[in-house]
């Protein structure tokens, strides 16, 4: 019984579990419990040998050359010339294909492309060409038109500057946070962009929530409006009397913790603040 214990290997939340360079070792049964995907060759995949397997997503057999992408990624001219040759990529998150990228680059650059995580970001002249790499594709594929487009990968923070740069009618795709700090005239926005897409959330204030979500379309990201009125402060905020005094606003919508002095009378409070939220404890 102790030999039957002792001949058992466990593997507990994993999201991507590659075995295809692994030794031939001897693992006895395998447990595995939610492992999202399992990357093997032929050959590898005999090492998984039967035992419990709870929540185990997908198997895929890949060569052992090919690269494994886990973080956004870019494609441009740069990129696909690699000094080793042709790529072979098994992509688990999202792809944006720049604008400049050539036809010719993809044709010489790229091998193989395996889509498990997405989304495929491409301009519409690029897209048969790379389509005719792709041999998997699980993700949706979001084409935009122009040289225009503004490709954004982690957070961007569009204020009225960066709104003003905007060409008319831009494409704007984010991969990642949109954050809208202040209230934006929806006019502007609605001169500025012609289509948005954001792949994880938007932080908007409500004046302006409902002309971002009319640029979503049928998609909608996770959204946080914050209410009409109130300033947002993304910090930890600490209020005494002189700052209370000194409020730019008397409605605040704070992110972290707020910490109140205790120099702070209720009268103080009242005479310079009308609300109060926090994320956070108060």
């Amino acid at each position: 019984m102790e030999d039957e214990k002792a001949n058992v290997t466990k593997i507990v939340n994993v999201a991507i579990l590659d075995i295809r360079n692994a030794v031939n070792k001897d693992l006895g049964k395998v447990n595995m419990v939610n492992v999202g995907y399992i990357l093997h060759t032929p050959e590898t995949l005999d090492l998984l040998k039967a035992g419990k397997r709870v929540n185990v997503g997908q198997f895929v057999e890949a060569n052992p050359e090919a690269r494994v992408l886990l973080s956004p990624t870019t494609f441009t001219d740069e990129y696909l010339k690699q000094p080793a040759g042709a790529l072979e990529l098994l992509a688990f998150s999202p792809i944006m294909v720049d604008w400049k990228t050539t036809a010719e680059s993809i044709e010489q650059g790229l091998a193989r492309l395996d889509i498990y995580g997405g989304p495929l970001i491409c301009p519409r002249h690029l897209l048969s060409t790379l389509q005719s790499k792709i041999q998997h594709q699980d993700a949706e594929t979001v084409v935009y038109e122009s040289s225009f487009a503004r490709l954004s990968m982690g957070k961007l923070v569009l204020d009225e500057t960066f709104l003003g740069s905007l060409e008319d009618e831009t494409e704007l795709l984010v991969i990642g946070t949109l954050k809208i700090p202040q209230v934006l005239p929806n006019e502007l926005l609605k001169q500025k962009i012609k289509r948005l897409y954001v792949k994880g959330r938007i932080v908007c204030h409500e004046e302006n929530a409902a002309a971002i979500q009319s640029f979503n379309g049928s998609v909608q990201p996770k959204i946080k409006i914050i209410p009409a009125g109130y300033e947002l402060v993304e910090k930890p905020l600490e209020l005494n009397t002189l700052m209370l005094e000194r409020l730019p606003t008397r409605k605040i919508y704070c992110t972290e913790w707020v910490q109140i002095s205790t120099d702070v009378s209720a009268d103080v409070l009242d005479n310079n603040l009308d609300a109060l939220i926090s994320e956070e404890r108060v």
